[in-house]
């Protein structure tokens, strides 16, 4: 064989080596080519299934379904499912998503896969859940995805919840906004809140509460835990700037904080349109003829209510209500003039009844009345009576203080063994024991006992006038009680300070009589003042005179 041959021969080779490995690359990439494109993801069904309205606090499944239609098995399932916003597990704690892996799944095969939880979420909400699919085909390394979702509504809420305000306002006017709810779980709820969200222009008055929060736009209340059916009350009051005609928006949240992921699931909403507006009505009160008066335990109450319009304006078929609250009232005493209603703690005159309640025209008034009696007997402090009062479309809160029940008296001791024990020991009565007799002296304390229940008081003090010929001896119990005398004006004060709103105490004082004739006086004048605490209302009371009589 010649050179020429030997090469020929080598390049033969070489050449069908390369056309071998040529076709088994042709043939594995038209394998590849159409076996991918004969699978289609749209093969694999992924289907949730699951009630279309349920009830908030229920607990409520979904089912995912997963169908191979393709011609090959898949394999590596992995399957998410991801819970809409509001969904718990049994013991509090919140589901946002959960994983399932599946080995493989033949072809024309079907799985499912079951997924639970309690769901929460205010009326007509609507609850979204997805899922999620990665997987891959049986021969292939290449991951395909599938996902769906399904939707479920709120049709009803466990929880009563309402917010109460008035619809119209004048310009600046204080009004209340109040809140109720009441929980129809069966089991306790944890870290509920109620959260207000404000309009432009709202200005806050009332004083801030226990656990209330202030945002830029909102309130928010942390009611803590809530039992089964348990109910609840809260109420601020406030004004809102704006213009004649302008509507503003209420809008209220009820529900509960995850602090683990700081969000917020509301599980009630209401929300409350109020209309800035221009009422010419306006309404007072007056209780026992003053606007601004302290009531007395068992002290008969006369309310008078004035009811006018201050502008040219004519008005209808207008009703005037009058809600008592009020821990103090003897609500069986509650009488209103003829033809006003009671009704448990409401008065009301209906324009059927009251002729200027029918139609009340440019600048004309009316009154009406009733009365009710505070109970005599009772030690509860800064004690209150609320009134609210709605007069057509307006609204107005006032209040009427109780103030303290305070009694006053004193006693004489002639001797020794009649004093109390732990003041005997103060005191030193001498001859005590002999007749009265003009031109000799005579020594004896007097006690002055103070009773006070309902608030405290201050500035408390005893005043006591001596006649001529009786002296102060500068003996006292308490001995620590602060005094002053005055010997040309026989005057002796007692500077009691404050006492508590719960207080019993006798305060003795020692006095010396030489008669120059019998009987004589031996006080001239006693008298009590004080002021409460809490209404500013100052008592004065005096006790009547004392003579040698009481020595006998």
């Amino acid at each position: 064989m010649n050179l020429h041959q030997e090469i020929h021969w080598t390049k033969k080779e070489t050449l069908g080596l390369f056309v071998f490995l040529l076709i088994v690359g042709i043939g594995a990439i038209l394998y590849f080519f159409f076996f991918q494109n004969a699978f289609s993801k749209e093969d694999i069904i992924l289907k949730i299934s699951g009630p279309q309205e349920i009830t908030s606090g229920k607990e409520i499944s979904w089912i995912v379904n997963i169908k191979n239609q393709s011609n090959v098995s898949i394999e590596n399932l992995n399957l998410t499912f991801e819970y809409p916003s509001g969904v718990f597990t049994k013991d509090g704690k919140i589901k946002k998503r959960e994983e399932r892996i599946i080995k493989i799944l033949p072809k024309g095969k079907e799985k499912s896969e079951s997924f639970s939880g309690i769901i929460f979420g205010t009326k007509e909400e609507v609850k979204e859940a997805k899922a999620f699919l990665i997987y891959n085909p049986k021969g292939l390394s290449t991951q395909f995805k599938n996902q769906t979702s399904f939707s479920t509504r709120i049709s009803e809420t466990s929880v009563l919840f309402s917010m109460n305000c008035p619809t119209e306002i004048n310009p600046e006017e204080e009004f209340p906004i109040s809140f109720t709810w009441q929980s129809g779980f069966p089991f306790p709820l944890q870290n509920v809140q109620v959260r207000l969200f404000l309009p432009e222009g709202f200005e806050k008055v009332s004083e801030e509460t226990e656990n209330e929060k202030r945002t830029e736009n909102s309130l928010v209340f942390d009611l803590g835990s809530l039992n089964e059916n348990e109910a609840g009350k809260r109420e601020i009051k406030g004004k809102v700037k704006g213009e004649v005609g302008e509507e503003k928006l209420f809008r209220a949240e009820f529900g509960i904080f995850d602090e683990r992921l700081y969000e917020f699931i509301p599980l009630s909403s209401v929300q409350k349109i109020l209309k800035i507006t221009t009422s010419t009505l306006d309404v007072f009160r007056k209780v026992n003829g003053e606007y601004n008066y302290a009531a007395s335990p068992g002290e008969k109450l006369n309310y008078i209510i004035e009811f006018v319009n201050t502008g040219d304006n004519y008005y209808k078929n207008l009703n005037l209500k009058v809600e008592l609250e009020s821990n103090v009232l003897d609500f069986s005493t509650l009488k209103a003039i003829p033809g006003g209603m009671v009704e448990g703690k409401t008065v009301t005159f209906s324009y059927k009844n009251f002729p200027k309640l029918l139609s009340l025209g440019p600048y004309e008034k009316d009154m009406v009345g009733f009365e009710v009696k505070v109970k005599s007997d009772f030690s509860k402090e800064n004690a209150v009576i609320k009134e609210k009062i709605t007069f057509g479309t307006i609204e107005k809160q006032f209040q009427t203080k109780i103030s303290s029940k305070v009694s006053f008296d004193e006693k004489i001791y002639s001797d020794l063994e009649s004093l109390p024990d732990q003041a005997k020991d103060v005191f030193d009565f001498g001859n005590s024991d002999s007749v009265l007799e003009v031109g000799r002296e005579r020594l004896f304390v007097v006690g002055f006992k103070i009773e006070n229940k309902g608030n405290k008081l201050k500035n408390v003090k005893i005043e006591t006038s001596l006649p001529e010929g009786v002296s102060f001896e500068e003996k006292l119990f308490p001995q620590s009680v602060k005094y002053n005398f005055d010997q040309e004006k026989k005057t002796l004060v007692l500077d009691i300070g404050t006492i508590s709103s719960n207080f019993s105490k006798e305060y003795l004082i020692q006095l010396k009589i030489i008669p120059t004739e019998l009987p004589q006086e031996i006080i001239k004048k006693v008298k009590l003042t004080a002021t409460d605490n809490w209404t500013e209302k100052t008592f004065e009371i005096e006790r009547s005179l004392k003579d040698t009589y009481s020595l006998q």
